[in-house]
């Protein structure tokens, strides 16, 4: 059985990491919460020992990246052409 702490406080610190920076755009926001669900529901599975919960975790975990990535880079343009 995996103990639910540390994964809490791996989580909460990822979302506190990523909430640092106050200017964060909708698919910043978006993806670094649907990260957050599927970090929680990849742990679920995991304690409840179902596989399909676990991958439809991780796969909630990438979709969630992904869309903070496209976020950040968003933001990289925006910036970069306010700088100009």
């Amino acid at each position: 059985m995996v103990p639910l702490r540390p994964v809490w406080y791996a989580c909460r610190d990822n979302l506190l990491t990523t909430m640092k920076d106050f200017k964060m755009n909708k698919n910043q926001i978006k993806g670094s919460a649907k990260s957050f669900v599927g970090k929680v529901q990849e742990e679920v599975g995991i304690l409840a020992g179902n596989k399909v919960q676990q991958a439809k975790g991780v796969n909630k975990q990438i979709s969630g990246n992904a869309e903070k990535a496209l976020g950040d880079a968003r933001e990289a343009i925006k910036d970069a052409h306010n700088r100009h």
